[in-house]
């Protein structure tokens, strides 16, 4: 069976007002600050112009200078002055920030290093929440945040594109897809350009946080040594080991000026700790609130680094290049793709499900008129909804069709031609007789081996022991649903061993059958040496009851097949 997505979850847990009113009960207590996460302030202004423009603006005196600056340095005039820009920025550096950089030496100092170790810790408590909900299911994601951030679009989804809605009766398969994929692009073409901007954002934010939470502190903290020069001169990093990375942070701190915002934030919150508030007297309030109050101190740190720390200037530095300006890295362009993606994918699953719903009563309706009994089947626990007692048995209507073909036509028309055949019948073939004793002995154990799967799927049987266990144990979420799966999984082995052996009997008995009535000296499935002979007077009724059981198995064969969906070879 297709497994549930954590987005259908939330959904069946939470309808979307009883999201928007437990957000807002939260927004109540718990606020995440929207100010920038780097500021205006912290980028200096470029140069106003090209060191071609200055130099051709220069005056006397300071061209003679020049001159001599380079016969001694080597250097052209456009690098003496962007040495002296250095120099100035430098400066101005020290005196704002002192004991940083050491610039003329080109080191980073340990001063530096306890900044970007107190980045790290903030930086790393989106890690693991990121990685629980974007990283894990980032369509799923992307899906629970438009049912915050852009209600009505889901709402439209929801309900224009599910099949048991929007399709009427009588609508074939064709049309009614065609009908729920209009309204899937209704949908979007009227997305307003604001939410559009307002999930762009939101993704955008999400995952330049990531990109930070992952960053190679470690590896840069690491260049930092006590001492970086053969006279044993101060502790730090020298400039040209931590340019790369240095600037690779600064293009991520650039890139997540805009802070989360608070509907993020809650949703990402819900979203990560979906199992603990599914949990019987789980307080909503009190879960997201503490989680919501570490991510405001979180992001105020990064926040703080940033005003504190003139990153920029140091980039400079570190660069060589005294107009140096962090890039506007991409990211979150995909936003729009991933979510009508994932709308398409759960439009088709639904389409899916509801195609195998009718086909399923339509099933149920030839089951009632060829058993000939109306009613559902004796079983307690096998069911093909997951229960608290059990796992969901995908085969549950194949057995339901056993048991009722078993409790109908079986005991009602054919059993007694079959046994009478079994006493009577003198086969030409010794193989044919085995084979037609093994079948018609697994169709009289029929009622006993699904009895029996059905006791052991109840709460004091061995599956059904296994399965609350499984569901109730104390432990990681994944590894009780990995138990619980492999619970379900050697359940439906046994529900498809019941279903492959009663085919398995069908064909035997229809093959053998034809063989008897219409088969060749010498073939196969031979005749009998007394087929005219069996029942007496009563030889004609038995060869006509004989040729309705062959029909029978056949017919029975035919609807196990559709019903179970397996391979279960040809009754022909």
């Amino acid at each position: 069976m297709a497994e549930i997505s954590v987005f259908e979850e939330l959904a069946a847990e939470l309808s979307g007002p009883e999201r928007n009113a437990l957000l807002d009960r939260i927004k109540s207590h718990a606020s995440i600050i929207g100010d920038p996460l780097y500021g205006a302030a912290s980028v200096p202004p470029k140069p106003e112009k090209d060191y071609s423009s200055r130099a051709a603006e220069l005056g006397l005196f300071a061209r003679i200078v020049f001159f001599f600056r380079r016969i001694l340095t080597g250097k052209n005039r456009e690098e003496l002055m962007r040495d002296d820009d250095l120099k100035a920025i430098a400066y101005r550096m020290e005196a704002k920030s002192p004991g940083l950089v050491d610039w003329r030496r080109g080191i980073l100092l340990y001063p530096f290093a306890e900044e970007l170790r107190k980045l790290r810790d903030s930086a790393r408590f989106f890690y693991d929440v990121l990685d629980r909900s974007v990283e894990q299911d980032k369509a799923a994601f992307y899906a629970f945040l438009g049912s915050i951030e852009i209600p009505e679009t889901d709402r439209r989804l929801m309900s224009e594109t599910d099949p048991s809605v929007a399709i009427p009766p009588g609508v074939d398969d064709s049309r009614g897809r065609s009908m729920l994929l209009d309204a899937f692009d209704r949908a979007f073409a009227e997305l307003p350009d604001e939410s559009r901007r307002a999930m762009y954002r939101d993704l955008r934010s999400i995952l330049f946080l990531r990109r930070l939470s992952g960053y190679l502190f470690d590896r840069l903290i690491g260049a930092f040594r006590d001492s970086v020069g053969p006279a044993g001169e101060p502790s730090g990093a020298l400039f040209r080991e931590t340019r790369d990375l240095l600037l690779e942070l600064g293009d991520i701190l650039y890139s997540l000026r805009d802070p989360p915002s608070a509907a993020l934030m809650e949703s990402l919150f819900v979203f990560v700790e979906r199992e603990e508030l599914a949990k019987p007297g789980a307080d909503p309030n009190a879960v997201l609130q503490s989680d919501l109050a570490k991510a405001d101190v979180a992001l105020g740190r990064i926040r703080a680094f940033n005003a504190r720390v003139p990153l920029l200037v140091i980039l400079r530095l570190v660069s060589g290049d005294p107009a140096y300006a962090p890039r506007e890295l991409p990211g979150g362009e995909d936003w729009l793709s991933v979510y009508k993606t994932f709308w398409r994918e759960r439009i088709e699953r639904q389409l899916d499900a509801w195609r195998k719903d009718k086909r399923y009563r339509e099933l149920q309706r030839e089951i009632n008129d060829f058993v000939g009994i109306q009613g559902s089947s004796g079983f307690v626990y096998i069911s093909r909804e997951e229960r608290d007692s059990g796992p969901a048995i995908g085969l549950e209507l194949a057995l339901t069709f056993l048991d009722s073909f078993y409790k109908g036509p079986f005991v009602r028309e054919i059993n007694r031609t079959l046994k009478v055949l079994l006493v009577e019948g003198e086969f030409y073939r010794k193989d044919n007789r085995i084979e037609y004793t093994d079948a018609y002995d697994a169709l009289l154990r029929l009622p006993e081996k699904l009895s029996a799967f059905d006791s052991r799927l109840a709460p004091d049987g061995d599956l059904g022991k296994a399965w609350f266990m499984a569901r109730n144990e104390i432990g990681p979420s994944p590894l009780r649903k990995r138990k619980a799966q492999a619970i379900a999984r050697s359940a439906e082995e046994e529900a498809e061993e019941i279903v492959r052996r009663a085919a398995d009997s069908f064909i035997s008995l229809a093959r053998i059958v034809r063989g008897i009535l219409k088969g060749e000296a010498g073939g196969r499935y031979d005749s009998l040496s007394n087929l005219y002979y069996i029942d007496g007077r009563a030889n004609k009724d038995f060869l006509r009851a004989l040729e309705k059981t062959r029909d029978r198995c056949e017919r029975a064969h035919a609807l196990l097949t559709e019903l179970s969906g397996l391979d279960l070879g040809r009754a022909e």
